[in-house]
């Protein structure tokens, strides 16, 4: 049995979560997603995801005095390694003894990426702000990271983003654009540039720290996932859980390409 701990904010868990699915079917054992609200993704499973719908792992959350153990209900097992590095699902697990795995972000391209499902009142936010019942033209995702992730402020600056949406208007006069960011002043300046092509869910400023943040945040990924194509912000995992999900083209905007 494996016990894994994704760390970090909502994209860092998503990855990780499909990660730790493929090598559970890979190595043949069973395992269990341990999801800890912190400051970085303050929120439970079940406030965002339906039961996790894959073989061999399930999810619970914790809470974070558990994040030690003793109260996991495995403290009667042996507890043989406590893995960090990206290599160790090289390791020949032994299905008898138990191990932790603390797992920050993924490292392989997954292949199987559909067991995560949204509450179904959070699906139909997305679906009502895609307007999918009444609109096909070509919808376009633009994913900009701002606020403490300096390495996509540096590397993706707005400007960028605007010169591939202007490219895509050239291609396509109808196309839509669903904007997920946390900075409210890009928003409104795309949305003074775009007019009434661009999309967005919620006027709140983005939160990592409340449920109500986080229900936001799966909202808008999951918005991300059903775009024809993701433009996302260098060295943000949002935009990548977004492509995982929908299984869709992303397109990194950095300004050193």
């Amino acid at each position: 049995m494996i016990y894994y701990l994704p760390e970090g904010g909502l994209g860092n868990r998503i990855i990780t979560i499909f990660n730790a699915q493929a090598i559970f079917e890979e190595k043949g054992i069973k395992g269990v997603v341990c999801w800890t609200p912190s400051r970085g993704c303050f929120c439970k499973w079940s406030d965002l995801f339906c039961r996790y719908d894959g073989d061999g792992i399930k999810i619970r959350t914790i809470r974070p005095t558990d994040y030690l153990f003793h109260r996991l209900g495995i403290g009667r097992k042996s507890i043989n390694s406590i893995y960090e590095a990206e290599d160790w699902y090289k390791t020949d697990f032994d299905k008898n003894k138990t191990y932790s795995i603390k797992m920050f972000c993924g490292f392989m391209i997954p292949q199987k990426t559909d067991g995560i499902k949204l509450l179904p009142e959070l699906q139909k936010e997305v679906d009502t702000v895609l307007d999918k019942d009444n609109c096909s033209k070509r919808l376009v995702g633009i994913q900009i990271r701002r606020t403490d992730h300096t390495l996509s402020i540096e590397q993706s600056p707005i400007e960028l983003f605007e010169d591939y949406m202007d490219k895509e208007m050239s291609l396509d006069e109808n196309v839509r654009f669903y904007v997920a960011t946390d900075d409210s002043t890009v928003l409104e300046r795309l949305k003074n540039r775009y007019g009434t092509r661009i999309l967005h869910y919620s006027q709140r400023p983005v939160s990592r720290k409340s449920v109500r943040g986080m229900k936001d945040a799966a909202i808008d990924m999951f918005a991300l996932s059903e775009c024809d194509v993701i433009y996302g912000s260098y060295g943000s995992t949002f935009s990548v859980a977004a492509s995982y999900i929908g299984k869709k083209e992303l397109i990194s905007v950095c300004s050193e390409k």
